[in-house]
Parts: structure tokens; C-alpha cells; sequence
């Protein structure tokens, strides 16, 4: 199962604990995958609600602004190993960009996380 969870702010940052790190502009995602033994897909759905629910948070900030952690989508998906291992495909999805994407730009959009320096492609 993904989700994907939204941090969500509320209240004023506190003026005496804003630093350079401090902004305001973007929104906070985090996407996890969680493996889930169900017999049926209705089964691994109900699962699935549970833990993303179990998973949601709220906690205060270094700038004292109110987080909550809630989740935003819930996409399960079947395996198709008999066997859980070393190895075991837990997650494929496919991404479709115009061909004049170069693949350097996929990355970046996908991993904006990751610095420019740190993948060295291919061709």
C-alpha cells in the first residue's frame, strides 16, 4: 500500500525562533509504502485505512507552528510473489514525459530531494 501524507501548519511561527531555514512557500509530503498481508483486496483495504490512520501525527514545530501529518491518498496494490524476500518487487509504476524531457529533468522532478551532483546517468 503508498500513501501519501500532507503535513499540515497552523497558527504564527514564533518571531524569536525564525532562522534562515525558515519558510513558508511549499507544502510538506511524505510518501510510504507499507506491505500488507490480506486475503482479499477488501481486506488489504480496510488494513490500509487503519495504518494510514494509526500513522497520522501532530506535533509542534521548531518554530512552534502546529503540524499535523494527515493522510492524503491511500493506492493499494497486489503482489504478485508467492514469497516475500530478498529481491521481492514491492512497487512498480510507470511515468509517462514528453521525449524532450531529458532524463536528468525527470529525476529532478521526481526527486527534487536529491542534489544534481549526487546521479550520474547513462548516455
Amino acid at each position: 500500500m503508498k500513501v501519501l501524507f500532507k503535513s499540515v501548519y497552523s497558527g504564527e511561527p514564533n518571531p524569536e525562533k525564525i532562522d534562515s531555514h525558515y519558510q513558508n512557500k511549499s507544502c510538506m509530503y511524505e510518501e510510504v509504502t507499507y506491505l500488507i498481508q490480506a486475503v482479499s483486496d477488501e481486506d488489504a483495504s480496510k488494513q490500509a485505512l487503519i495504518i494510514a490512520r494509526e500513522a497520522e501525527t501532530e506535533y509542534f514545530n521548531r518554530y512552534d507552528e502546529k503540524v499535523r501529518v494527515v493522510d492524503q491518498v491511500d493506492y493499494c496494490f497486489q503482489l504478485l510473489d508467492d514469497q516475500i524476500g530478498h529481491g521481492t518487487e514491492v512497487f512498480t509504476r510507470f511515468l509517462e514525459f514528453p521525449k524532450d524531457v531529458s532524463d536528468q529533468e525527470v529525476i529532478e522532478r521526481l526527486y527534487p530531494e536529491i542534489p544534481d551532483d549526487a546521479v550520474e546517468l547513462d548516455g
